[in-house]
């Protein structure tokens, strides 16, 4: 195969790794992250305990917390290059009459790509503080899929900028966010993007041009020493003409450290240059790795009925339902609801319950689902009494009390994960106008979390204020529904009502966990093994259930038993606009007794 053919299969392959990459970047199961999962689960059980401990500590360590180590390893590596190719190459291609000009470029090149290795470590990546805070918000427009306004940090406690995200490594939100590297330890944001292009450039070009140079010496050294002509006796004792293979077997044997030198210039160049033109593809298109998916390849969208060959539960393996409009309607089971719950556990698919509902444990909801005669257990059910309670233990790690406004189930969620709470029951209206700013304050209350509270008042409302006017004040919502539907057509004020009258009263928004935050699924995923790509989500409602869905790239099906109907579904699905869209689901049913036939064969 001659040069030009070698260089056009490799320029088929980096165009192939780019659509791949372009298609899969973003996406939360990658085909890589899958056969990666498999390999652990089939690995785990006859791994030692100690030595996954240890190999998941040492992963942690390296990626997953600020280290210097790949910068010194990058340096390391280079020196080596630069060493062989200073000290063995450098002369030969002297002897080869190779110009001093061309064999400077290498050096020049390491000179600029180190300015620019310098500049991507050091600069400022788009870090979102709060000085800057204000003007990052008018930089790039909320898409309200990825990007929702008003969404605070729970680490860094800022209202996040549109195409922002926070870094686990370095521990802080950065604009126009892409991805952690190691081997400049730093963010790639808004602000460093091209210094981290033309670092990747220069490398590129000082491989190439180090790896061309190697070549045409080796290249000569055949020609002159006359290899090409030379023939050799075989193990038959036949007289074979030198080829290929025998010119490289000799030139390994005279200059292994040279071959081995080339062969990994070739690898980086090869590497690196796919990797740069995908980046380079994303700075064109103004997008970053864990976008591109949403924005250059959103699937088409579908709404289907079910019908009795449709093959969708096949594809799924766990099936996550929302409770009232869903199983139930008011103190009633939706009829035939309890039996697909059944047929669904006999086939073995994993069976989840998520309501935004705060006014219950999960035991009262398994109780309740028991009478109606539902066959549930308790971890089954996620609340947001319960997610609530998760979100600031684990997330925001918490230390301190709660001022709850809320129910008493929320109050027992918290307790169960030992956070302290205030707030919870009647707080009524006294003494005058001036006295209620300086009402007294728990000072070892370090969030604000507002839930279902029928005991709403002016002094709740006002005691949440004076907590949240402290700037290290964590603030959170269950969640945000404005109306409560009831049987009869019709309703009562919801959570979301609350939650307004804090955020307009402290001028902060909420951390919200419930539907349709993506923390809802979060919460069921760590402690179950969920597969997003083979997981269903059942909901009556489009703005909350299936935008739920939509957000954590689940499948999703709209009952009609509830509050939204196919026309406000098709309403959405014709509206040309991405966040309406985020609310069409992909299949429908009248009621999810639907599913019976399917699930009886």
């Amino acid at each position: 195969m001659d040069f030009l053919s070698l260089f056009a299969a490799y320029v088929l392959l980096v165009l192939t790794c780019i659509v791949l990459l372009c298609k899969y970047s973003g996406q939360q199961q990658t085909p890589f992250l899958t056969f990666f999962n498999f390999v652990v689960k089939f690995v785990a059980p006859i791994t030692p305990k100690w030595l996954q401990t240890f190999s998941q500590r040492t992963l942690h360590r390296l990626f997953h917390q600020r280290s210097n180590m790949f910068i010194y390893l990058h340096l390391l590596l280079e020196c080596a290059v630069y060493a062989e190719f200073t000290y063995e190459v450098f002369g030969f291609c002297r002897e080869m009459d190779t110009t001093l000009t061309s064999l400077s470029v290498p050096y020049i090149l390491l000179a600029v790509k180190t300015f620019f290795f310098y500049l991507c470590i050091r600069r400022d990546p788009g870090t979102v503080t709060e000085k800057k805070v204000a003007g990052q918000q008018h930089v790039y427009p909320y898409d309200r899929r990825l990007f929702h306004p008003g969404v605070s940090c729970p680490t860094c406690q800022l209202i996040k900028p549109a195409r922002s995200k926070h870094c686990r490594v370095c521990d802080r939100c950065v604009q126009r966010f892409d991805h952690h590297c190691v081997w400049v330890n730093n963010c790639i944001g808004a602000l460093n993007t091209r210094y981290f292009l033309l670092y990747l450039f220069s490398v590129c070009a000082m491989a190439g041009d180090m790896a061309v140079l190697t070549a045409d010496m080796l290249l000569h050294a055949v020609l002159r020493s006359g290899l090409l002509r030379a023939s050799y006796v075989d193990e038959f004792g036949e007289q074979q003409t030198a080829g290929p293979l025998f010119v490289v077997q000799h030139l390994f044997l005279t200059f292994p450290r040279i071959v081995f030198m080339l062969g990994f210039l070739v690898f980086v160049f090869f590497l690196l240059a796919g990797y740069a033109m995908f980046h380079s593809y994303l700075a064109l298109v103004n997008q970053t790795s864990n976008e591109c998916c949403l924005h250059v390849s959103c699937p088409p969208l579908r709404l289907h009925k079910i019908m009795r060959n449709v093959d969708l539960l096949d594809s799924v393996d766990c099936v996550l339902f929302d409770c009232d409009g869903v199983i139930w309607r008011g103190e009633q089971a939706v009829p035939g609801a309890a039996e697909v719950i059944d047929l669904l556990k006999e086939q073995g698919k994993n069976v989840f319950f998520v309501t935004n509902n705060s006014s219950k444990t999960r035991r009262m909801y398994a109780d309740k689902m028991t009478k109606l005669g539902f066959d549930v257990r308790e971890e089954e059910v996620f609340g947001t009494a319960y997610c609530s309670a998760v979100y600031l233990r684990n997330v925001c790690e918490l230390r301190g009390k709660v001022y709850l406004i809320g129910s008493p189930a929320m109050e027992q969620e918290l307790a169960a994960v030992g956070i302290q709470q205030t707030g919870v029951g009647p707080d009524h209206v006294a003494g005058k106008a001036a006295d209620w700013a300086g009402v007294p304050l728990d000072p070892e209350v370090r969030a604000v979390v507002v839930g279902f509270d029928e005991h709403f008042s002016y002094m709740k409302l006002n005691r949440a204020l004076q907590y949240l006017s402290q700037k290290d004040c964590l603030f959170v919502g269950t969640n945000r529904d404005s109306r409560l539907p009831l049987e009869g057509g019709k309703a009562v004020p919801g959570t979301g009502c609350l939650l307004q009258a804090v955020e307009t009263a402290a001028q902060r928004q909420a951390q919200t966990v419930g539907k349709p935050n993506s923390f809802m699924f979060d919460c069921v995923a760590s402690q179950f093994s969920v597969d997003r790509d083979r997981c269903l989500m059942v909901g009556d409602r489009l703005d909350t259930d299936i935008m739920l869905g939509s957000n954590c790239g689940l499948k999703t099906l709209l009952t009609l038993t509830g509050v939204s109907t196919v026309a406000d579904a098709e309403a959405h699905q014709k509206s040309g606009c991405a966040e309406r869209q985020g609310m069409v689901p992909d299949y429908y049913v009248d009621s999810i007794a639907d599913l019976l036939p399917v699930l009886r064969g």
